[in-house]
């Protein structure tokens, strides 16, 4: 239902993404813990660039998203992650703040709802460089049917990634331009560049 409402509100066929929420399961046991709300709920473009919140189970897309992502790139390292970078890109993002899954959280989670903050600081970085490189490809791929102010808001975020640039400067970025990064990614960016 939300589709068809979204599709009808738009002025032209654009590609769609509607995604939920879904309720955390921790080896087995169900909570109520949401998984996504309060960063879904932000529609902000660059709020797309730190935050990984859509997950594939719980997405419908429409016909001109699947036209447009069809075949898959050797780029899109995590197909709900790609589909949802092009919603932002070039089409819309639906949000339904309603859980229609379980999420089943275990220690060995590519992307999950929450691990060791210490081994994080050990093993990750502030950023996926697959990720770069595929906001990177999408950019050149629809440079011509992006607005002034998404090119901007991209560019530099690809200046906030750019590990030849000094940390100092790339957090001053992050500030000057309002890019969300929450204070672990901060930290991250701070103490391993």
């Amino acid at each position: 239902k939300k589709i068809r409402e979204t599709e009808k509100s738009s002025e032209k066929e654009i590609p769609l993404l509607v995604h939920t929420d879904s309720n955390i399961m921790n080896y087995g046991i169900k909570t109520e813990k949401k998984f996504i709300t309060e960063v879904a709920e932000n529609r902000n473009f660059e709020n797309s660039f730190f935050n990984f919140f859509v997950q594939g189970a719980t997405c419908i897309i429409n016909k001109k998203m699947k036209d447009e992502i069809l075949p898959f790139s050797e780029k899109f390292y995590f197909h709900d992650r790609s589909i949802h970078l092009i919603a932002e890109f070039i089409g819309k993002r639906e949000y339904i703040k309603e859980s229609t899954m379980f999420y089943r959280q275990h220690e060995k989670n590519e992307i999950g709802a929450k691990s060791s903050v210490i081994k994080k600081i050990l093993t990750k970085n502030y950023f996926d460089k697959r990720d770069r490189e595929l906001i990177q490809f999408l950019y050149e791929k629809y440079n011509n049917s992006l607005s002034k102010e998404k090119k901007e808001k991209i560019e530099n975020y690809l200046k906030i990634t750019d590990r030849k640039i000094s940390r100092i400067k790339r957090l001053w970025y992050k500030y000057k331009y309002k890019i969300p990064m929450n204070m672990k990614k901060q930290v991250f960016l701070f103490l391993k560049g």
